[in-house]
């Protein structure tokens, strides 16, 4: 291992990071657009860890990776949680300064996780927002990392919550000004979609930098990292703990858990048979759908018209509310 000393660390010249996907797209405008609000960031990294089943004291004294931490933000919270050991994984130059202004005790590895080595197990593995397909065959290593009896913290996406946004960006693709530099590109499409964010009471990142990321970055086209993929890619040496949003319901009776729990299996089960209700992060049940599919085909049609403007983006009634639960986030233990 590269000789080191807490704080920044350079991978040796011979592994340089190879950009791709989502990194070559921060490299290039020199951003790095996951930032949330920090009020209330540690409650709601907390909330979310408990749908996960994974409560703070699990952290304390144990060791931590986070790989593609972005801003930090995430590491902050473990850290208040005193972890034995800490160490962080980001390869964008840009999250990276982000990091290192929050004064952590972690390691830090500005490297990609292609290039990432470290000689020992860790209690949990993080890793969110940033595996898609494109990145399938990274799962493997990943997993690696987490230690018998750990935990991986991940996230997958669920194809059908994708579809709200998908049409955005059908939208964002006519509104574009051909060769208009990048921020102005940011401008139109934040003046186009900003409505439509503020509608969302609980949106912790700007509208600017929800429009870099969701609706300019090419590298969103390949995010469609599904549960089944995930599943496939670790399930034999890792069982679902928890999910977010906490779909999977599990009435089987205890005893009757022996041997081969299923877990996993039932995971995908739930997942199918509720996949209709992730096309409406407001939604919890069938009936509700009715509204949903409304705004839909007021997002349809608005594409079938031969043109629009940036204010009919702006005004428009229904579909302006609807987003898909777009990401799931799941934690796994390893057998």
């Amino acid at each position: 291992m590269t000789e080191h000393a807490r704080g920044k660390l350079q991978p040796h010249p011979s592994h340089a990071a190879k950009p791709a996907g989502h990194l070559e797209f921060y490299k290039k405008h020199a951003i790095s657009p996951v930032r949330y609000k920090v009020e209330g960031h540690a409650a709601m990294t907390e909330s979310l860890f408990r749908q996960l089943r994974v409560l703070p004291q699990c952290f304390r004294g144990r060791a931590v990776l986070e790989v593609a931490a972005g801003s930090g933000q995430t590491a902050q919270y473990v850290e208040s949680l005193d972890p034995s050991l800490q160490v962080i994984v980001e390869p964008n130059p840009v999250g990276m300064a982000h990091i290192e202004r929050l004064n952590l005790a972690a390691w830090h590895y500005s490297c990609t996780l292609e290039d990432f080595r470290y000689p020992d197990k860790f209690d949990i593995v993080i890793c969110q927002n940033w595996l898609g397909v494109n990145e399938r065959h990274l799962l493997k290593k990943l997993a690696s990392f987490v230690a018998p009896g750990g935990i991986l913290l991940t996230t997958c996406m669920s194809t059908t919550g994708m579809l709200p946004n998908a049409l955005r960006r059908e939208i964002a693709e006519r509104l574009l000004v051909p060769g208009a530099p990048f921020e102005e590109q940011v401008s139109i499409l934040t003046r186009a979609f900003g409505p439509h964010l503020a509608t969302m009471k609980d949106m912790t990142r700007t509208p600017e930098d929800w429009v870099r990321d969701n609706m300019l970055n090419p590298a969103w086209h390949g995010i469609g990292l599904t549960l089944r993929m995930l599943i496939k890619e670790i399930g034999a040496d890792f069982d679902i703990l928890g999910t977010s949003p906490d779909f999977v319901e599990d009435w089987r009776w205890f005893k009757s858990l022996t041997g081969k729990h299923l877990y996993n299996e039932l995971a995908l089960t739930e997942i199918q048979r509720k996949d209709r209700w992730f096309l409406d992060y407001r939604v919890f049940n069938e009936p509700a759908l009715s509204d949903s599919m409304v705004a839909l085909r007021e997002g349809y049609r608005l594409l079938e018209q031969e043109s629009f403007t940036v204010d009919d983006v702006a005004a428009m009634k229904d579909f302006k509310s609807l987003f898909g639960r777009e990401t799931i986030h799941v934690s796994f233990s390893k057998n």
